[in-house]
């Protein structure tokens, strides 16, 4: 069964039913104990102390070269941080004092792609890659408050918890998008977020809002290891290509718009699932609802009614 969202100006369709995510709770496990992961990127750079926790519970120090694989936890010390080269061409930088898990992560070039990040404190900058570009969701990066879609390339996310908000910032989700658009979402709204513009979430039930003004931590987040994260953005379009073709997931010749055109034409449904859309406005809906039918009850079906 499908449903259709409106997003900007594009019909969505969702598939209620999609495959990718329906009922995923973490790292599959083999019938004698192992924990199923695929490989989700390698490690680029390392600056300070970063702690990597596997599925298994198995820890190891980053180091440069290391493999990352779905299901690992990653922890960067307070002046640490972390760059990785993602599978399908997307470049990771994960801030400092910052705890991310790469929930699930899957390279098919087809519709089974699958990049999940959650984000459970401090920030991280991420430059999109093969699957964010050719199926928007097919990638999801969760906060504790907010879920944020990709429809850009280049995009950067700070959590904040109620006692480490900085002065005069509020706890919750902050995030500032550098090149393309993304959606902000909450249990109550959806927020486009353009270039140039940051906005933020309080918390889970509250609508998502945008800063007047770019935030001060963001403004003092560039230094010598953006300059790197840059000349990534730069490239990207050659590095997901690289990547493809060596899996033999591109055509030799092929431009990246040429094999995201013909993935679109061999997986039609996938290109507009964004199933978490409309969970969310079901969600809102029957909230709503109940509370609609709460206040008539206590108001005696007297008009009016204030929005949430």
């Amino acid at each position: 069964m499908a449903h259709r969202v409106l997003f900007g100006r594009r019909t969505v369709m969702t598939l209620a039913a999609s495959s990718w995510a329906a009922g995923f709770t973490g790292p599959l496990a083999w019938a004698d104990g192992r924990v199923a992961t695929t490989l989700a990127g390698k490690v680029r750079l390392v600056h300070g102390h970063v702690l990597l926790t596997a599925a298994d519970g198995l820890q190891r120090v980053a180091s440069t070269g290391m493999e990352l694989r779905s299901g690992d936890l990653i922890a960067t010390g307070p002046e640490a941080e972390m760059h990785a080269e993602m599978e399908d061409g997307a470049y990771l930088a994960v801030r400092p004092g910052a705890q991310i898990r790469l929930v699930a992560y899957q390279l098919t070039g087809t519709a089974a792609d699958t990049s999940w990040i959650d984000l459970i404190k401090g920030g991280l900058r991420l430059v999109s890659g093969w699957i964010a570009k050719s199926n928007p969701g097919a990638f999801r990066l969760k906060t504790p408050v907010a879920t944020i879609g990709i429809r850009g390339t280049d995009f950067e996310v700070q959590h904040f918890a109620p006692e480490e908000a900085p002065d005069p910032e509020e706890a919750g989700t902050h995030h500032m998008v550098y090149e393309g658009a993304t959606l902000l979402s909450t249990e109550e709204e959806d927020l486009e977020v353009l270039a140039g513009r940051a906005a933020y979430a309080t918390d889970a039930l509250s609508a998502p809002q945008l800063h007047v003004d770019t935030p001060r931590f963001f403004r003092r987040k560039r230094g010598a290891f953006d300059a790197q994260i840059d000349e990534k953005a730069a490239s990207i379009k050659e590095t997901i290509l690289a990547k493809l073709e060596e899996k033999s997931l591109a055509n030799t010749g092929e431009t990246l718009a040429q094999r995201i055109e013909r993935f679109r034409l061999e997986n039609p449904e996938s290109t507009l699932s964004d199933r978490e859309l409309v969970e969310r406005a079901a969600r809102r809906a029957a909230r709503r609802a109940g509370n609609n039918r709460a206040g008539s009850g206590r108001g005696g079906g007297r008009a009016g009614g204030g929005r949430r």
